[in-house]
């Protein structure tokens, strides 16, 4: 399987793009970049601009809010 048919069937499994166009989680899938996170880097910072879109794939990340401090976990998005 190559690398775009991974993240194309990783993008149709995630709720928010739920029922969208074949063709459109394709072109999705061909920009997106797949990567590893090591444990306690910090993908996002509260009052800085957004990078771009997360999708977890394997494992969790917590996001910590000044109120609570919720874990996100495979299949789910953040950004």
């Amino acid at each position: 399987m190559s690398d775009v048919d991974e993240r194309r069937r990783t993008i149709s499994l995630v709720p928010l793009f739920a029922g969208l166009p074949e063709q459109t989680i394709t072109r999705i899938a061909a920009v997106a970049t797949s990567f590893d996170v090591p444990p306690g880097h910090v993908l996002i910072e509260a009052d800085m601009p957004g990078s771009g879109m997360f999708v977890i794939v394997d494992g969790a990340v917590e996001v910590h809010t000044r109120a609570r401090t919720v874990e996100i976990g495979a299949g789910e998005a953040i950004g």
